[in-house]
């Protein structure tokens, strides 16, 4: 009797714990663009000439309050990465979809009195590739075609299904209501970890940075 006594007094308090985390934790969705680029080598020599690609980028994130000013970020979004090259005439961009499931970790700064709430996050991203193309426009005439399709012949690309990459970067929370929705706004790099080139003698890593704003929702209020 006595041991479920106990039992049910250490659930009581890890209750009483958790509470308040779980009532401050908001649900943000976040939309915006990507500039995204590629650092590439091939036979040990880097490519020059890459230029950007401006994709776009949307999902949402739960954040998960661990401490007084530091939260957890977990998320998962649609995001267009890749790069384009500018050569006789005409540009080609590479086209590479994901969606990307980051981790971070988020350090807010308060300012007493102040509805705005600055922070800054830095963390992991797997990326899960959805698709891949070849795009081209030349004298205004354009195409695109899968980067496996048997157009390209010889030089069809190919690519991991996985990427990894390091995210930083920073942002403000604005709040409108009492009730804790509010306005957030993200600025970040991401930097590639993984080679997501699958052929030999070439090592193709992302690079990216984002600018994404969104809405912040409560999923309850402290207690």
């Amino acid at each position: 009797m006595r041991r479920l006594v106990a039992v049910g007094s250490i659930c009581s308090v890890l209750m009483l714990v958790a509470a308040p985390a779980w009532a401050q934790m908001k649900v943000a969705i976040q939309g915006g663009l990507n500039l995204a680029s590629m650092s590439i080598e091939q036979d040990g020599q880097s490519v020059e000439g890459l230029e950007t690609r401006t994709g776009i980028q949307a999902g949402a994130s739960l954040m998960v309050p661990v401490g007084s000013a530091v939260a957890v970020r977990f998320g998962a979004g649609y995001i267009q990465r890749g790069f384009s090259e500018s050569e006789d005439g005409g540009t080609f961009t590479l086209e590479l979809d994901y969606i990307n499931v980051p981790v971070l970790v988020q350090i807010n700064v308060p300012v007493q009195n102040s509805k705005v709430t600055p922070h800054f996050f830095a963390g992991g991203v797997v990326g899960f590739e959805t698709g891949c193309a070849f795009s081209g426009d030349v004298d205004g005439a354009s195409a695109s075609v899968d980067c496996d399709a048997s157009e390209l012949g010889t030089e069809t690309l190919a690519t991991k299904s996985t990427s990894l990459d390091v995210m930083f970067g920073g942002g403000l929370d604005i709040g409108l209501t009492p009730g804790g929705i509010g306005l957030v706004i993200d600025a970040s790099y991401a930097l590639g970890l993984s080679n997501v080139a699958d052929e030999d003698g070439v090592d193709a890593k992302h690079r990216g940075f984002g600018v994404t704003g969104g809405i912040t929702i409560p999923l309850g209020r402290p207690m």
